[in-house]
């Protein structure tokens, strides 16, 4: 026997044995999911810290549940679909900050289902499985799974579309291109991103049928559903107030969401695209970009009709987030994230899949998806450890020590729900009742005449040396003049305590005489 087939024959036992059985790999990679999930939901309000968008969205599903009314004070109507999820864990187990995320957690586990059933039906269960693991195991999962935002879901409901568009367009079920599109139009009611995969699905529609695309029934079938969502949104959103909606719909995208194409200047479109793959924060993760991208340039090699269905999928919407979402926040990367573990995943499968039996190529294939297993792991497990004593609630008992009950208060949006038996009032209401009433900061205080005041670091981060209100767009809108909020300080406060935290900073107590 020569050198070689001694050498081949060594790499096939060895694969043999340490290689376990399809089934079993499938068996060993879904109870990996789930052990994560789990981590998930022991460290579920330990990381991230809390943030601003969790706690508008509890208020409002709070006063809905408590007035039957979906609104908070300051906005339009809030998305019934969207805050439903929210209203239901309340109803269920009550205001708090666990119940809050558990949403999320369990949107996230529809999420995870839903890219196993996609990436079943496209590559089989190997690759439906890594998928999800590797979703499981990436930062924007981290962050999108525990924060109680609508990101997670729209996620969920976009891959849940998408599955249903391959059953529609491969084997014409008309129920699946009627849902499919209405789960998109319906996602309106969740957040506006939703609407910006409804070109990404006609795409679709347009690729797969190509010159017979108008005189198909299934493309009318999904257009109708498509309609029927928007005209739900139009129906429960706009049309209650249609001056209020768009008030502050302009108020959004002319300050804080402006959108990228609005003046067609190329380099604010470049501008936007750098920001939109910086999103994903490839910097702090660079093995991501790295089998993300060699995974693209992989599957647009193949091209295998799965191939091509997902890359364009995947690349109409990455687009129209370059054009239109002014908003490069990294809340929204979950929302393509689940795409791009798709292809790193099947990727990955086809190394090794394709590979002979007792090639070294599988073998290695193998070990770089265990060991991009493993830096996952790493970066999953370090942000767990460094805040597992995060803990907002006790954040809130110390902050009421110093307040009387039943007095009002205004703090930051993020302390309001360990403070909801308080008459609780947003200071970003300082910013409102400027733009909207040309209120000065000294006349915005007296309307909503606070008792005490919680100023935190971030209120103090907002503070400008500017003595007028910024009118650049961007969330710079909130900043206040350093100078007006001084001199209210000095005619109306006294500072009662302060104490430090190690995540949100210095907290400072100020009673408001009124006198």
């Amino acid at each position: 026997m020569s050198h070689v087939a001694q050498a081949k024959r060594r790499t096939a036992t060895i694969y043999r044995l340490v290689i376990p059985t399809k089934t079993l790999l499938i068996l060993i990679l879904g109870v990996m999911v789930l052990l994560v999930e789990i981590g998930h939901l022991a460290f579920l309000t330990a990381y991230p810290p809390v943030f601003i968008d969790e706690i508008w969205n509890a208020n409002a599903a709070w006063n809905w549940l408590q007035t039957g009314i979906n609104f908070d004070s300051i906005h339009t109507r809030w998305p019934t679909l969207g805050n439903a999820p929210w209203l239901a864990s309340f109803a269920l187990f009550g205001l708090g900050f666990f119940q809050l995320r558990l949403v999320s957690w369990v949107a996230g586990i529809c999420l995870l289902v839903a890219t196993f059933v996609v990436g079943r039906r496209n590559y089989g269960s190997i690759t439906g499985v890594t998928a999800a693991l590797l979703l499981a195991l990436s930062q924007p999962f981290l962050q999108a799974s525990h924060y109680a935002r609508w990101d997670i879901m729209i996620a969920a409901l976009v891959m849940a579309a998408y599955a249903l568009a391959l059953v529609a367009l491969e084997e014409d079920r008309w129920a699946a291109h009627l849902i499919g599109a209405l789960l998109i139009g319906l996602s309106l009611d969740i957040h506006l991103n939703g609407i910006l995969f409804a070109p990404a699905l006609a795409t679709l529609y347009l690729v797969f049928y190509q010159k017979k695309v108008l005189s198909r029934a299934g493309t009318w079938l999904a257009a109708l559903g498509g309609l029927l969502g928007i005209l739900f949104f139009v129906a429960i959103k706009i049309v209650p107030n249609p001056d209020a909606y768009f008030a502050q719909f302009n108020f959004s995208y002319a300050f804080t969401h402006k959108l990228p194409i609005s003046e067609l200047n190329p380099l604010d479109l470049l501008a936007s695209l750098r920001a939109e793959i910086g999103r994903y924060h490839f910097f702090e993760n660079s093995l991501d970009f790295t089998l993300i991208g060699a995974s693209l340039a992989y599957l647009l090699v193949r091209r295998s009709k799965a191939d091509r269905l997902l890359l364009i999928f995947t690349g109409v919407a990455f687009l129209n987030f370059v054009l239109f979402v002014g908003n490069k926040h990294d809340v929204y990367a979950i929302l393509l994230y689940p795409f791009f573990m798709l292809m790193v995943a099947e990727t990955m499968v086809s190394l090794v899949r394709e590979a002979e039996m007792d090639s070294k190529q599988r073998i290695f294939a193998g070990v770089l998806l265990g060991l991009a297993l493993f830096s996952s792991i790493v970066h999953v497990a370090r942000p767990f450890a460094s805040h597992r004593s995060y803990d907002y609630t006790a954040i809130t008992e110390q902050i009421r020590s110093y307040l009387p009950p039943g007095t009002r208060v205004m703090g930051r949006p993020e302390w309001w729900l360990g403070l909801a038996d308080y008459e609780y009032r947003s200071n970003l209401n300082l910013t409102y009742y400027h733009y909207q009433n040309g209120y000065t900061m000294a006349e915005a205080f007296a309307a909503v005449r606070p008792d005490f005041l919680i100023v935190d670091t971030k209120w103090r981060q907002q503070l400008v040396d500017e003595n007028a209100y910024p009118i650049e767009p961007g969330f710079g809108v909130y900043n206040l003049p350093r100078e007006d909020f001084d001199s209210f300080l000095t005619q109306h406060g006294q500072e009662l305590s302060s104490f430090y935290d190690p995540v949100h900073g210095l907290f400072e107590i100020w009673a408001i005489r009124w006198d």
